[in-house]
């Protein structure tokens, strides 16, 4: 595939669910060597079925040959990854360019639980696109989405898409999950001029499993044609679990929001401690809580005492958390009180005498403990 692919991804945003953007958890994220293994059924199939990541190509690539034999398998196994569960919408998106196909190969991707899923018994799996080339009918080369719940079931739905150009092309799959009313929105988009080759909105489509593990390959209950053969190539996987990122609704999403269950599209955060206004509940950062805070507004140190701190006033310079910083009594006058900011219901020495109307010359040694006891009173 072209590396020129990685800068189409970079462009193409994932769209988001009608009312929700997805996580920015990802469940899994196909960008370098994703540790595939071989699944084989029987040493029948050394040198039939070849599957490994391709470095030079940046992308992962399958190869398989005639196969005789029947049932059989030629697949490679993805690590297992954390859960994207199907009863939460989900967005799963990659580049998919089928390669020299012939008659009666089925090329796919199959993501599945990996607690439910075996190719033989149980071939449940939670959403899987395939490519049916030309049988021995003449049936067109098209690709099929489809999901599958147990086997002998009717749990199973297909979308079927129009002919696929004859010529090999890479291909960008864009499939979410609506899990709320069981229905999918699909777009198959070509890269080579971004035209939509196909294109679906709340088709009713059900997943039937939860997704951690992805299968790269083909598998039939029947033999292949002698003579066929078929490869695969897939990059760029990358599935998300759509969340609601934005709980608040005000268009910053969860992880950056000071503020993630409150309304504040300003994100005002006066004190700087990493709490938006609208939901801090001490505002100003001096601790006293907003709903006993007089002066909601105050910054620490103040601005007083112009000049040096005198003995018996009291200025809020932050030394020592809220409490008031206080200037000596001197030898032999005895210790001056203790004052907090809770003492003052948050107000600094300036906020102090500007409520009580005192001159401006009253705050240069910082404020008198008269002063203070005055505002202290005026507040009971």
């Amino acid at each position: 595939m072209s590396k020129l692919l990685s800068t189409l991804l970079a462009v193409v945003a994932l769209a988001s669910f009608s009312s929700t953007t997805m996580s920015a958890g990802v469940a899994f994220d196909f960008e370098s060597d994703p540790g595939f293994s071989a699944v084989t059924q029987d040493p029948r199939y050394s040198g039939r079925c070849e599957s490994y990541w391709d470095s030079a190509a940046g992308d992962f690539f399958t190869f398989v040959r005639d196969q005789n034999y029947a049932p059989w398998w030629c697949l490679a196994a993805s690590p297992i990854f954390p859960e994207v569960t199907n009863t939460d919408d989900f967005e799963i998106e990659f580049l998919f360019n089928p390669l020299n196909l012939n008659t009666g190969q089925f090329p796919s991707i199959y993501f599945v639980s990996a607690s439910k899923f075996d190719f033989m018994t149980d071939s449940r799996f939670g959403f899987a696109l395939r490519v049916q080339t030309a049988n021995a009918s003449g049936a067109p080369r098209i690709m099929i989405f489809s999901s599958r719940g147990v086997i002998g079931s009717t749990d199973y739905n297909e979308l079927r898409t129009p002919t696929v150009p004859a010529t090999n092309g890479d291909y960008l799959i864009n499939f979410k999950y609506k899990s709320d009313t069981s229905a999918v929105d699909i777009t198959v988009t070509r890269t080579d001029n971004n035209s939509i080759f196909y294109q679906v909105s709340d088709q009713p489509f059900t997943v039937f499993s939860s997704i951690n593990q992805i299968y790269i390959g083909e598998g039939s209950g029947d033999p292949r044609r002698a003579g066929s053969g078929g490869s695969l190539r897939i990059d760029d996987i990358v599935i998300q679990s759509a969340v609601n990122n934005d709980t608040d609704g005000d268009g910053i999403d969860n992880d950056v929001d000071n503020c993630p269950a409150v309304y504040n599209p300003n994100q005002y955060d006066r004190d700087g401690d990493g709490l938006g206004d609208a939901c801090d509940p001490d505002n100003d950062n001096d601790g006293v809580h907003d709903v006993a805070d007089m002066c909601p507004d105050t910054v620490i140190p103040e601005s007083v005492p112009t000049h040096r701190l005198l003995n018996r006033r009291y200025a809020a310079l932050g030394e020592n958390g809220n409490q008031f910083s206080f200037g000596s009594p001197g030898k032999g006058k005895g210790s001056d009180f203790v004052l907090t900011l809770d003492g003052t219901a948050g107000c600094s020495c300036e906020q102090i005498a500007f409520r009580l109307s005192l001159p401006l010359t009253s705050t240069k040694h910082g404020c008198r403990q008269g002063d203070i006891a005055d505002w202290q009173n005026s507040i009971q």
